[in-house]
């Protein structure tokens, strides 16, 4: 699943990624010159929020990193949103899962 700003919006927020991808164990967000890779072992919190116009999502990493994306069409940033966190938690319960089975063996 795949989330891009809008072409508007890409041209006014004026940052580096105007689109996220959902990946196996993790997420990309890319812009035309720029892309970021975020494990999902790497991700601590993944906030979304609407703006004025366009919605916006937000990739909290540690030591206070944070990574947005803006420029969205709102409907579409929750839909994607509501995915996301339902696959980053399915991920890190069978993450648990193994963990907690290594530590049986």
């Amino acid at each position: 699943m795949e989330l891009k700003a809008t072409s508007l919006g890409k041209r006014l927020a004026q940052h580096p990624y105007d689109r996220a991808e959902i990946l196996n164990a993790g997420v990309k967000v890319s812009g035309d010159r720029h892309e970021y890779l975020i494990p999902f072992n790497q991700l601590l919190a993944i906030h979304c929020k609407r703006g004025l116009v366009w919605g916006e999502l937000e990739f909290v990493l540690p030591e206070d990193k944070v990574v947005r994306l803006h420029g969205t069409e709102w409907s579409e940033t929750q839909q994607f949103h509501r995915y996301l966190d339902a696959h980053w938690r399915r991920w890190s319960q069978e993450m648990s899962d193994v963990a907690a089975q290594a530590l049986q063996e």
